[in-house]
């Protein structure tokens, strides 16, 4: 591709996007480009776009380049996954949030997000195991056996402190 992008561009050397041109579009239309762009009398002498049209909708223009790297990725992903769509729904999928009920400890609050897992932050309605919690850590709902949904501490009011680890 790259190695015939330059005899490709040069069937297109004559052309410009003008003023004259620009006439000729629907009178809401817009330039727009991916940049960079050749710009007449700015960055060549013989560009692409001649520097008012391009001056005219500059600030679209760059709004919309924002989004190129991310264009950029789907195109990537595109050649190297052959079934993207689905890889991509199983993706969601995979990472869809989770809700369930659980025992409120004192200062969680309506629509709160909890984190569950060993990379969770030590926070009030967080779950992790208590290996990771530090010494003098206070606990709730505390699990006797791994997945029981919480025996120990379990009651309103109720809390449990790391004493030590063994």
């Amino acid at each position: 591709l790259e190695a015939r992008a330059p005899a490709h561009n040069a069937n297109f050397k004559d052309w410009e996007c003008t003023e004259e041109r620009m006439a000729l579009a629907a009178p809401d239309a817009h330039y727009m480009h991916c940049l960079p762009a050749d710009i007449t009398d700015v960055s060549c002498k013989e560009g692409e776009v001649a520097a008012s049209v391009f001056e005219r909708f500059r600030l679209e223009t760059y709004s919309e380049a924002g989004y190129k790297p991310y264009t950029i990725a789907a195109m990537m992903a595109m050649t190297r996954m052959p079934e993207i769509a689905r890889t991509l729904e199983e993706l969601v999928e995979e990472n869809k949030p989770v809700t369930e009920t659980v025992i409120a400890p004192e200062g969680l609050y309506t629509g709160q997000s909890i984190y569950c897992g060993a990379k969770a932050e030590l926070a009030i309605g967080n779950v992790l195991p208590v290996g990771l919690m530090p010494e003098g850590s206070s606990v709730c709902n505390l699990e006797s056996k791994v997945g029981d949904r919480g025996t120990l501490a379990r009651a309103g009011g109720c809390y449990a402190t790391i004493i030590a680890h063994n």
